[in-house]
């Protein structure tokens, strides 16, 4: 209890407190002091008021008894008068200061003993005064009357004691206020502590409300200075690290490109070079069947007498085995243009409707046994391209179509515009092209792994073929598949322009 008592004096509100109860205290004394003086002389002013309104009505009728010479009625007021709970004599004196008639009869014949006094406050328990008495225009006397003091001083005192509870309760109230106002008056300090307390905890956007303008709110402006050059500072900090972690992430991020692009190249060149193993396989193969067809049947024929008719199969084959390799070298040394950039075209303005419904036409003739359903959407588009080479790219993506196409399905081809740019699609119902070998399936040799691809082995330069035409045409060739559903060639070409008329 000590200990409280004592951080209570010391502390600010405490000593805050303190001086405002010292001060109410010091003021309570002079208003009371001031009150019981005021009290004092607002009753005895009432009092002398009443005592000049009694004296001066008995004066009067006293003089009427008197001029009527009845003294036993004069007896009878005058002990009326004495009856009243706050007089205590009333006396008629004669100019020589003699009692002719008093309610008091010991005091009748005798001199006045009682001088009149000269203020009601005084200290004695009676207050005297005397008033003038005429009679027929000449002065008879005085008329003195004995007031009792004790009510008066009764009723100072019940006033001065309710104006005690009064003042007190005031007092306590004014206690309480006291300690509200303090606190209100602390309370900028208060907030500005919370203020600070955040700030400390690493909020500076918290600010103090400035309230006035005083040394208390030149504080909460140094207060919020602070919060705002503390806070700029922290945001440049955060900024700088930022931006260094940044750069560390940029700098983490640019090595981790780099990694992956050299681990992208030490993969192309492990799959270079089983390319390379595949290829010289590949050629070796693809280049030692006709020729070893060629280099028999041309034996055959140099060594032995056969009948013309064999002569001539055997010197068809011999031209069909040339021209196959023919096309084969053709492939190889397509594919070295592109990459050396010495592909040429030969570009005029065609309709590629009619080229696709040829190629179909020419092509369909080579696999009897399957159908193609050609959907156009507009009777001519033009394009600006080599004939030759996008037919070239329109068989190899049928010939593909037919070979994973079930014979008993239709092989779709739909020619449409999109946003400025001719679409060929060609679909087949086979089993699709898998997930992984959708990126690579434009690559040069390379060959997914099914049995159909076994069983029909290919140069693998097809397609690669076909993106390099495309792309030499400022287009672009993609696949859409879904495994077990087919697959779906497609290419598209800048356009001319075009015609609208439906077809199918």
């Amino acid at each position: 209890m000590k200990q409280k008592i004592n951080r209570f004096y010391h502390s600010y509100k405490g000593q805050w407190f303190i001086v405002i109860v010292a001060i109410s205290f010091v003021m309570f004394v002079f208003l009371i002091a001031d009150r019981v003086s005021l009290s004092k002389q607002i009753i005895a002013e009432r009092e002398l008021n009443r005592i000049n309104d009694v004296g001066m009505l008995l004066t009067l009728h006293i003089q009427r008894l008197l001029r009527e010479q009845d003294s036993l009625d004069l007896r009878t007021t005058l002990k009326r008068s004495d009856d009243e709970p706050d007089i205590d004599a009333v006396s008629v004196v004669d100019t020589t200061n003699k009692v002719i008639f008093s309610s008091v009869s010991a005091l009748e014949g005798h001199l006045n003993p009682y001088p009149n006094s000269a203020d009601i406050g005084s200290r004695n328990d009676e207050f005297y005064k005397s008033f003038p008495l005429m009679l027929h225009g000449v002065r008879y006397g005085s008329i003195q009357i004995g007031y009792s003091l004790k009510v008066i001083r009764t009723e100072l005192t019940r006033s001065l004691y309710k104006f005690l509870v009064i003042e007190f309760l005031i007092f306590i109230f004014l206690l309480f206020a006291a300690w509200y106002i303090t606190g209100m008056l602390l309370k900028p300090l208060t907030v500005m502590k919370d203020v600070s307390n955040k700030i400390a905890a690493g909020d500076f956007s918290i600010r103090a409300k400035i309230t006035t303008y005083d040394i208390v709110g030149e504080l909460a402006y140094a207060l919020n200075n602070m919060a705002e050059r503390l806070g700029n500072l922290t945001n440049n900090m955060h900024m700088e690290i930022l931006k260094a972690t940044t750069d560390l992430s940029l700098s983490n991020k640019e090595l981790l490109k780099k990694t992956e692009a050299l681990e992208e190249s030490n993969r192309k060149l492990l799959e270079l070079d089983t390319l390379k193993s595949d290829f010289v396989s590949m050629v070796s193969h693809d280049l030692k069947t006709p020729l070893t067809s060629i280099i028999g049947f041309a034996k055959t024929l140099s060594t032995l007498d056969l009948p013309v008719k064999q002569r001539i199969s055997y010197l068809s084959i011999i031209e069909q085995e040339g021209k196959r390799l023919a096309a084969l070298i053709e492939k190889y040394l397509d594919i070295s243009k592109m990459e050396a950039g010495n592909y040429v075209l030969h570009k005029e303005q065609l309709d590629i409707v009619d080229l696709v419904r040829k190629t179909v036409e020419a092509i369909g003739g080579a696999h009897s046994l399957q159908t193609v359903k050609l959907i156009a959407y507009c009777q001519c588009y033009l394009v600006y391209g080599d004939a030759d080479h996008l037919q070239r790219v329109l068989i190899n993506i049928l010939d593909n179509a037919f070979r994973y196409n079930p014979v008993e399905k239709e092989v779709v081809v739909t020619i449409d515009e999109q946003n400025g740019m001719i679409v060929v699609g060609i679909k087949d119902n086979g089993h699709g092209v898998a997930a992984q070998d959708r990126k690579k399936i434009f690559e040069k040799f390379y060959r997914s792994a099914n049995g159909i691809n076994d069983r029909t082995r290919g140069s693998g330069l097809g397609l690669a073929i076909a993106k390099g035409i495309i792309e030499a045409h400022s287009g672009k060739i993609w696949v859409e598949s879904e495994e077990g559903k087919g697959a779906t060639f497609k290419f598209c070409l800048p356009m001319i322009k075009h015609e609208k008329t439906e077809i199918t």
